[in-house]
């Protein structure tokens, strides 16, 4: 048995996954803590100060997971049966 797609092209949807990356780094990027002096954080240079790594929670790990089911929903996997090769 071998898995097909009856609409293969459904998986160019794939490219939202770089769209919901990018989303949820804009989304860490804008948090804003109330703190109430900034002199100890004077001394942390900038480049370590924002986290470079993508880190994801489980909130992104869930939607993720759920694009992925939408995509392959809409490719529409079967299982079909592969014709067999010449018998000696």
């Amino acid at each position: 048995m071998l898995l097909h797609f009856a609409n293969p092209l459904a998986w160019l949807f794939a490219g939202l996954f770089a769209v919901l990356i990018a989303l949820y780094l804009w989304e860490r990027s804008r948090r804003t803590v109330t703190v109430p002096s900034l002199l100890l954080w004077e001394v942390i240079p900038q480049s370590t100060a924002r986290a470079t790594r993508f880190i994801p929670d489980w909130l992104f790990v869930l939607q993720a997971l759920l694009l992925l089911l939408l995509i392959t929903g809409l490719a529409g996997p079967y299982l079909s049966n592969a014709p067999a090769g010449p018998r000696q």
